[in-house]
C-alpha cells in the first residue's frame, strides 16, 4: 500500500501542476537547458494548451545512476531556484496504463519567480509487472524535463508542498 500511496502522491502533484498552469495559448519562449550528452530517442512536446513544454529522452544507465540528475543540477542555475524533493529513488507499482509496470523514479523541481515557471525533472525506470523489486529489470532511464507556466506560482508551491531555496 505504501508504494501505491507514493504513486498517487506523484500523480496528484502532476495533476495539481497541470491545473495550476493555466490555459494561456500565447507564444512562449521556453528555457533551453541542453540535453544530457548520452541521451537517445530525444523528443519534445508542447501540451496543456501551450502552457507546458517537455523534452523526453532515454539514457542507458544502470540503476541507481544519478548522472542525468547531476547534469541538470549543475546546468539549471539562477534565476532558477531548486526546491525540496526526494533525494532518493522511490518505487511503486503502476496499473494506470495498458500494461502494469513497476516504476523506480527520482524527481527534482525548480522554480523561476521572474518568469512564473515551474520545472520538473523526472527520471524513471519502467519494469514489466507490478511485483515489487529492488532493481529494475532493464538499464533504460526514461527522462522527462517539463517546464510549466505557473501564473499562480505561490499557489502551486503550496499545493505541491515544496520548499524552494531562497524563494
Amino acid at each position: 500500500m505504501r508504494n501505491r500511496n507514493k504513486m498517487d502522491i506523484f500523480r496528484l502533484s502532476l495533476l495539481v501542476t497541470f491545473l495550476l498552469a493555466g490555459c494561456s495559448q500565447e507564444k512562449t519562449n521556453w528555457t533551453e537547458f541542453g540535453t544530457f550528452d548520452k541521451a537517445i530517442d530525444i523528443d519534445t512536446y508542447a501540451f496543456h494548451n501551450g502552457s507546458a513544454n517537455q523534452i523526453f529522452f532515454k539514457v542507458k544507465a544502470q540503476y541507481p545512476n544519478k548522472d542525468v540528475l547531476a547534469f541538470y543540477k549543475s546546468t539549471i542555475t539562477s534565476p532558477w531556484v531548486e526546491c525540496s524533493d526526494s533525494k532518493n529513488w522511490e518505487s511503486f507499482g503502476d496499473v494506470s496504463g495498458n500494461e502494469p509496470l513497476f516504476i523506480h523514479q527520482i524527481a527534482q523541481r525548480w522554480i523561476n519567480r521572474d518568469k512564473k515557471r515551474l520545472l520538473l525533472l523526472a527520471i524513471k525506470y519502467r519494469s514489466k509487472g507490478v511485483e515489487p523489486r529492488e532493481h529494475p529489470d532493464n538499464d533504460i532511464q526514461n527522462v522527462y524535463l517539463v517546464e510549466y507556466k505557473q501564473p499562480n506560482l505561490d499557489e502551486a508551491i503550496l499545493a505541491l508542498g515544496l520548499t524552494c531555496n531562497g524563494a
